[in-house]
């Protein structure tokens, strides 16, 4: 070989080997660079390759000759040699030549161990990161800008029932309950590039609920373009649950304060001003008992009858209240008659309705009957009849009604007083405000009784409400079963 052929072989990097028809080495070229690993040329020239080259491709290159010789125009393996406790890897390309008359084999070989070190840490990277993803409790996805999924962790089958291989090539709607909220997420990655904490409601395979935290961002290509979203789905049910739970506690809580606090306003004044009121009336007759005549100790005495009836009254409705917010109050239906029950409770209201001269119509029929607790009965007509007395006019009328609808009946108490505004009618309503407004005669009220009407009411399953107009009257409607019904 001429030496200017030489200069260019010896560019290279790579080992060249030529061989005659029986294996002898005849020709050893070595690369240009120095390496412990590369033997100078009389360490191969005119030996058999059998005697000289590393036992790793000995085998191979036996192969590669047979194949060689039956036709086949080059053979390529790959091979490593352990050197000081390292292994090096080498492709090796074996193909014939034709020299004057003579067959050789041409070989050469590339060292190729940087290749095949970084394709082996490449797999072992990869490895680990299929692992840890297998292993996740989070599910890992990938999806392309189309919402498509193109890659999902095995952790999607712990929690939503779907294996991988089900779901990918299906969009990532699929699994969320509300499609609104997912496309709300959608447009905050492309706008802000990330979400943090992003939560959802997730659809099972089996159609159960769970929650889910989204943290994700999008992924770009060279040109800044939007390819794909990666992210991570945390189940937090036992979280949301939780939260749920704690927000649930503290508005018991707060409910709790609330009637605390209404609670304590009945008692600092209502109560205080029911006892103080006939005590003062007690000092008077004592003082006075021998100057009274019959006449006046007749009207003190029938104040002090009023006034212990509405301390009875409140007492009643305070302890009922105190009771039904304690879930105390248990429902004990029975079949009574309506308007007797009614008379009942307009006989205790005689007095209150002489004093303002107010004329009180019961036009309940004698035929209708209902099926209700009688004594949370008597509590609901006594208090709205109350009311309406309270708040009509000396010389009013108030008239109670009742009217059989289906299996329910719907009784009316109403009055020609002050009436009520819209806003209210929806204050009187709201168990979490405690409102009250004194008479046409100031008398005072605790604000009690409603709530227990509506209670009472909805213990039977039924409803409450009211019409009123200022100035035009009120009229407050509500409805019992007639039958048999699930207490609440």
């Amino acid at each position: 070989m001429n030496e200017y052929l030489r200069s260019i072989i010896n560019a290279f990097q790579d080992l060249i080997f030529i061989f005659d028809e029986d294996g002898t080495i005849i020709e050893y070229l070595p690369p240009n660079q120095r390496s412990e690993l590369i033997a100078p040329r009389e360490a191969y020239v005119n030996k058999k390759y059998q005697d000289v080259l590393p036992s790793s491709i000995i085998k191979e290159l036996s192969l590669a000759f047979e194949k060689i010789r039956n036709g086949v125009p080059s053979v390529e393996f790959e091979y490593s040699i352990v050197n000081k406790d390292e292994i090096y890897w080498y492709s090796a390309v074996i193909s014939s030549m034709i020299e004057g008359n003579n067959s050789r084999f041409l070989c050469v070989v590339r060292n190729i161990t940087k290749r095949v070190r970084s394709e082996k840490a490449c797999k072992e990277s990869e490895k680990k990161y299929r692992q840890i993803l297998e292993n996740a409790l989070d599910i890992f996805y990938q999806l392309d800008k189309e919402g498509i999924i193109r890659e999902i962790s095995p952790a999607v089958e712990r929690y939503l029932g779907y294996k991988p291989e089900d779901v990918i090539g299906k969009p990532a709607v699929i699994f969320h309950q509300n499609e609104e909220v997912w496309f709300q997420g959608l447009e905050m990655l492309k706008k802000e590039g990330e979400v943090i904490d992003f939560e959802v409601q997730l659809q099972t395979k089996s159609d159960n609920l769970i929650y889910g935290s989204i943290n994700a961002h999008t992924m770009y290509d060279d040109a800044g373009n939007i390819k794909g979203i990666q992210g991570f789905i945390r189940e937090i049910t036992k979280r949301k649950k939780a939260e749920e739970e704690l927000m649930k506690s503290n508005e018991e809580l707060q409910k709790l304060n609330r009637q605390k606090d209404k609670l304590f306003s009945v008692i600092a004044h209502d109560l205080k001003n029911t006892v103080t009121g006939p005590l003062g009336l007690y000092e008077l007759i004592f003082n006075d008992y021998e100057s009274l005549s019959k006449e006046e100790l007749l009207e003190y005495l029938q104040m002090l009858r009023k006034s212990t009836i509405n301390q009875s009254d409140l007492l009643n409705d305070l302890l009922m209240w105190s009771r039904n917010q304690f879930k105390d109050n248990k429902v004990n239906p029975e079949k009574v008659h309506l308007a007797e029950i009614a008379n009942t409770v307009l006989e205790h209201m005689e007095t209150s309705a002489t004093d303002k001269n107010i004329n009180i119509e019961n036009h309940i029929g004698d035929d209708i009957f209902i099926y209700v607790d009688p004594d949370m009965l008597k509590t609901i007509l006594r208090n709205l009849v109350n009311n309406a007395i309270k708040f009509s006019h000396t010389g009013g009328s108030v008239q109670i009604n009742a009217q059989e609808k289906e299996d329910k009946v719907s009784v009316s108490v109403s009055d020609n007083g002050v009436g009520m505004s819209d806003e209210a009618v929806e204050k009187i309503f709201n168990k979490d405000v405690h409102y009250t407004t004194p008479g046409t005669k100031g008398e005072k009220g605790s604000g009690l009784g409603l709530d227990l009407c509506v209670d009472f009411v909805e213990k039977h399953n039924g409803s409450i409400h009211a019409n009123s107009q200022p100035g035009e009257g009120t009229t407050i409607t509500f409805t019992l079963p007639q039958k048999q019904f699930d207490k609440q």
